[in-house]
C-alpha cells in the first residue's frame, strides 16, 4: 500500500530551464521526507525545460508530476493547477527563480515538523533573501506565536508551505502576475486558521531582472494591468 504523500514541492515555470533546474536541485540537496513528490506546471515553455526536468527525475526516485499547458495561464492560475494536481498533505510553493539556502539542509523537514505540531497553521511563509533588493523580503510584523514563529497577515507566494486540507478549493487568485497569495491569506483567518512567518527558514530569490522596480514604466504597467485591474 502506498504511503500518504507528505509533501508536494510545486513550481510554476516558463522558459527558465537553467533557473528551474537550479531551484529543483536546491530542493533535492535538502533532507526530504521519503514520501515527497514534485509538481511542475509548465506555462508553454519553448526552451528545453520539459526535457531537462524529465531527464533529471529519470535519475532519482522522487515522483514527478509534470503538466505542460498549451498557453501561459500565469502565476495564479498555475498555482491553482498545482494545488489540484498535488497529492501531498502539505504543499511547498516556490518561485522558479529561487533556491533553498544551502545553510538550511533541514529546510523541509523542519517546516513539515512545524506543520505537524501546530494544526491551526494553514500557511507557513519563510524568509526570502532577494538578490535584486540585496536584503530580506520578509519582516517580523506580528506577535510571537511559538519559538521562531510569528503571526503574519499575508504570506509570501515565493516560498511558502500550505496545509492542503485547510482549503476546499484551489485558493489562489487566478491572475497572470502578482499578489495571487492575497485571497488565501484572507481565507485562512476567516476559517479559523492562522498564517505564520518563520525567519529561520531561508530561501533565496535570484531574479534575472527586478520586476518590482516601479521606476521602470514597463514594470509599472505590468503591475496595473496584471494586478490592480484584475483585482
Amino acid at each position: 500500500m502506498n504511503k500518504e504523500v507528505m509533501l508536494s514541492i510545486c513550481v510554476v515555470t516558463m522558459n527558465r530551464e537553467k533557473q528551474l533546474l537550479e531551484a529543483l536541485n536546491s530542493c533535492l540537496s535538502c533532507e526530504l521526507p521519503l514520501n515527497t513528490e514534485f509538481v511542475v506546471i509548465d506555462n508553454a515553455s519553448t526552451d528545453g525545460t520539459e526535457q531537462a526536468v524529465c531527464f533529471l527525475f529519470s535519475q532519482i526516485d522522487f515522483p514527478l508530476v509534470y503538466v505542460r499547458n498549451d498557453q501561459n495561464i500565469g502565476a495564479g492560475a498555475g498555482r491553482n493547477l498545482y494545488f489540484e494536481k498535488s497529492s501531498g498533505k502539505y504543499i511547498y510553493g516556490m518561485d522558479d527563480d529561487a533556491v533553498i539556502s544551502p545553510d538550511n539542509p533541514d529546510f523541509f523537514s523542519k517546516a513539515v515538523d512545524i506543520m505537524e505540531e501546530f494544526n491551526e497553521i494553514a500557511i507557513l511563509t519563510t524568509q526570502i533573501y532577494d538578490m535584486a533588493w540585496e536584503k530580506d523580503r520578509q519582516k517580523i510584523t506580528g506577535r510571537e506565536y511559538a519559538k521562531d514563529l510569528f503571526y503574519c497577515k499575508m504570506f509570501s507566494g515565493g516560498s511558502h508551505f500550505l496545509r492542503k486540507n485547510a482549503f476546499t478549493l484551489a485558493p489562489y487568485f487566478p491572475n497572470k502576475y502578482g499578489y495571487e497569495e492575497l485571497p488565501p491569506s484572507l481565507y485562512v483567518w476567516d476559517d479559523g486558521f492562522i498564517n505564520v512567518f518563520c525567519p529561520t527558514l531561508h530561501a533565496i530569490h535570484k531574479p534575472l531582472i527586478d520586476k518590482w522596480n516601479y521606476e521602470d514604466v514597463q514594470n509599472l504597467s505590468l503591475l496595473i494591468n496584471e494586478c490592480a485591474i484584475p483585482y
